[in-house]
């Protein structure tokens, strides 16, 4: 169950074999017929953004499963890549006027994770996990100008898991294994943008928000900080992004940051 904190992770590197080959192909398709524009311009014409992009995390937390702690992980995302079995993150924008809709899609399925319960000589006990985290938010540009805009979102942030533990614990009869579905659904507040880095293409986006106060979280928070470049066609992204959850459900206890560089490619339309 250890592996409840790990699944994030996974889905970081499985992009990485998805996207590489996307990121080094797009960079080059600059076309010349329109300019950069490093801060999107509010209009009454609807525009669209697809974001696909790699999250290299970290994870570090805690696990308590039906009040018996587990353990503490602390883990680094050079050692993800061994039980992955799919993953895919993705961001999408409609804008129209001052109003749009933004979405975060990340989605992991991992399988046979060591899992060690504390307190007992465990014999190999197995975790298999199958998640996605889900955040999807209507906003209003509060700010826009040449070189800046702001957004408001209000929303809900989705967790969606399924854990399966095969305990191979001494004492305990061959074959045992618990299985946990969990679907947590969270409101959250924030502000999004961008900042141009002088008269460049280069610009500063930014994210973040909170939430929390369904039964089963007491907070959740995500955050975003980078440096991109405008192109003709899009934008590339390279940040720093940190997701947060303190919660409680089905006897499962979860106190973990998920944070790591994030690199992607967004497309206009």
């Amino acid at each position: 169950m250890t592996n409840y904190l790990t699944s994030i992770k996974y889905a970081a590197t499985a992009s990485i074999l998805v996207g590489a080959t996307t990121l080094t192909s797009v960079a080059t398709a600059q076309t010349a017929a329109n300019k950069p524009q490093p801060v999107f311009q509010v209009s009454d014409t609807w525009r669209f953004n697809v974001t696909p992009y790699l999250w290299l995390v970290n994870i570090n937390g805690s696990v308590y499963y039906d009040n018996t702690r587990l353990g503490r992980v602390n883990l680094n995302s050079s050692e993800l890549l061994s039980h992955l079995n799919g993953a895919g993150m993705l961001t999408l924008e409609a804008h129209k006027g001052r109003l749009g809709l933004a979405a975060d899609l990340v989605y992991s399925k991992i399988s046979a994770q060591d899992s060690a319960v504390r307190g007992a000589v465990d014999l190999g006990s197995k975790t298999s996990v199958e998640q996605g985290i889900y955040t999807v938010a209507g906003t209003y540009t509060l700010h826009n100008s040449p070189s800046a805009y702001v957004d408001a979102l209000v929303g809900v942030r989705v967790l969606d898991m399924k854990t399966s533990t095969s305990i191979a614990v001494q004492g305990t009869p061959l074959g045992l294994s618990k299985t946990k579905n969990t679907t947590t659904t969270d409101p959250i507040i924030g502000l999004k943008g961008r900042v141009q880095l002088g008269a460049s293409d280069y610009f500063v986006p930014f994210y973040i928000d909170v939430g929390g106060g369904s039964s089963n979280t007491e907070i959740t928070s995500q955050q975003m900080i980078g440096v991109g470049r405008a192109f003709a066609w899009g934008d590339t992204t390279l940040g720093i992004k940190n997701l947060y959850y303190k919660q409680k459900a089905n006897n499962v206890t979860t106190d973990q940051s998920l944070y790591g560089v994030t690199l992607g490619v967004t497309f206009k339309f």
